[in-house]
C-alpha cells in the first residue's frame, strides 16, 4: 500500500468485508457512503492486482490489463496477482480486507 492520506483513511476501516459487485469483466468495485481524501490522476493503463480509488468513495480491485482514460488515486497494488481473475470469479463477491 501507498503511504498517503485515501490509504490512512481506507486502514481505518479494517477490518472490514466488502460486498464488491462485478463491473465491465474486469474490475470488482464497493462504493462507501462516505468520501476519502483522494488526489486523482490519469494513470493511462490498469494493470492486474491494482488497487484504486474512484470518485473518492469508490474501492476498485482491478483481474485484467487494459488501458483507461480514468481518473484514480493509487492506494496501492496487490504484489502476487496470479491467479486473481479465478479467484474473484464472474460475479459480485465478498473480499475480506485486513492490515
Amino acid at each position: 500500500m501507498e503511504n498517503n492520506p485515501s490509504v490512512a483513511a481506507l486502514a481505518g476501516k479494517l477490518p472490514v468485508t466488502l460486498s464488491m459487485k462485478e463491473l465491465n469483466g474486469n474490475e470488482k468495485f464497493y462504493r462507501f457512503s462516505e468520501q476519502f481524501p483522494s488526489r486523482d490522476k490519469a494513470v493511462g493503463e490498469i494493470h492486474k492486482g491494482d488497487i484504486m480509488l474512484y470518485d473518492s468513495s469508490y474501492v476498485v480491485v482491478f483481474y485484467k490489463d487494459f488501458p483507461t482514460s480514468y481518473r484514480y488515486t493509487p492506494p496501492g497494488h496487490i504484489e502476487n496477482p496470479e491467479g486473481l481473475e479465478e479467484a474473484l470469479g464472474s460475479g459480485n463477491v465478498d473480499i475480506h480486507w485486513q492490515k
